[in-house]
């Protein structure tokens, strides 16, 4: 059964980085049918070339590119965006492949062949990370704003001479008072 196109997804822009090119085709058409702006990517080389050009929400990298692998690029892309999502979809599945991707940065780990609708709903889930984060700052921001709206402006201090203290007058043999 065929999922139709959803509207939900028209702004999440997903990069796919791929070199197997009947994949790459198949996940390309499936998740554009799905509602998502994909753009497909051969090798890191053009992925660069296109991410510099037109960032996205969420990248699925395959590890094992010619040239730079896929570990190196979610390196490099997790310490320039934090926040960006990176999904590895990648035929090494075993445990210390899968552990050392996601110490590498990467948000989840899915090994080929991958079923669409899991794919879908982790890219989902890291398209509502990051619409969140946005409004979290958003939020914090106008609040910032709003406080400055709201305060009343403060004078700049003024600096003044201090007041001279009152002459002192003889009260009796050991004392003297301030008037």
């Amino acid at each position: 059964m065929s999922t139709p196109i959803n509207t939900r997804h028209a702004d999440c822009h997903v990069f796919l980085v791929e070199d197997e090119d009947s994949l790459r085709q198949d996940l390309s058409f499936l998740l554009q049918h799905r509602g998502y702006q994909v753009t497909a990517c051969a090798s890191a080389a053009e992925f660069y070339r296109h991410f510099a050009v037109k960032p996205a929400s969420v990248v699925v990298l395959d590890i094992g590119l010619e040239g730079e692998d896929g570990l190196s690029i979610c390196k490099h892309l997790r310490s320039h965006n934090p926040l960006l999502g990176i999904i590895f979809l990648t035929a090494r599945g075993l445990r210390d492949d899968r552990v050392h991707g996601l110490m590498t940065g990467a948000d989840a780990y899915m090994v080929k062949p991958v079923e669409l609708d899991e794919l879908c709903l982790t890219i989902d889930r890291l398209e509502d990370r990051l619409r969140l984060a946005q409004v979290n700052s958003l939020s914090a921001v106008s609040a910032a704003r709003a406080v400055a709206d709201v305060a009343p402006a403060r004078p700049a201090p003024q600096w003044r001479r201090p007041a001279r203290p009152p002459p002192a007058r003889w009260c009796g043999p050991l004392s003297w008072e301030r008037a």
